[in-house]
C-alpha cells in the first residue's frame, strides 16, 4: 500500500522548502520531522513548510515539530509555516508564540525571511527581491 502524502525538497531563492501534500497522517508527520532535522543538521536555519496541499489534519504536527523550531530560533533562523487563509486561522494561539512564523504564500514567507519585499509577476517568473523604488 503506497502512502496517501508525499513529502518532496525544493530550494526557493537558496531556502529550502519543505512541501506536504496529500492525507495527513503519523507518516507524514515523522517523515516531516525527519526532513526538518536533516535540515537543521546541514545548517539550514531559515525553512519554508508548505501546508497549502496537505489534508487540514496537521495541526497537531505543530507540537511534534516544537523541539525542532527550537534549535532553529536558537540560532535566529525560521521556520514559515505556509498555509490557505483558512488553514491559517484555524492555527492556536500557543503555536503562535514566535516559534513558528505564518504566511499564506511561499513569496510572503520568502520576504519574512530576506526582509524586504519579493514580488513577481507572469506566471513563469521567477521571485525577485525589490529594493528601492524608481
Amino acid at each position: 500500500m503506497t502512502p496517501g502524502f508525499t513529502v518532496g525538497l525544493r530550494l526557493h531563492s537558496g531556502v529550502p522548502v519543505v512541501e506536504v501534500q496529500g492525507e495527513w497522517g503519523p507518516a507524514a508527520t515523522e517523515t516531516l520531522y525527519e526532513m526538518i532535522r536533516a535540515l537543521t543538521s546541514a545548517g539550514h536555519f531559515d525553512i519554508i513548510v508548505n501546508l497549502q496541499r496537505a489534508a487540514s489534519d496537521w495541526l497537531s504536527t505543530l507540537t511534534s515539530i516544537s523541539p525542532l523550531a527550537q534549535t532553529v530560533r536558537s540560532h535566529h533562523g525560521h521556520i514559515e509555516i505556509v498555509g490557505t487563509a483558512e488553514q491559517v486561522a484555524k492555527i492556536p494561539s500557543q503555536h503562535r508564540n514566535g516559534l513558528f512564523r505564518l504566511a499564506t504564500s511561499e513569496t510572503g514567507a520568502l520576504s519574512h525571511i530576506k526582509r524586504v519585499p519579493v514580488y513577481s509577476s507572469g506566471p513563469n517568473c521567477t521571485a525577485r527581491v525589490g529594493i528601492g523604488q524608481r
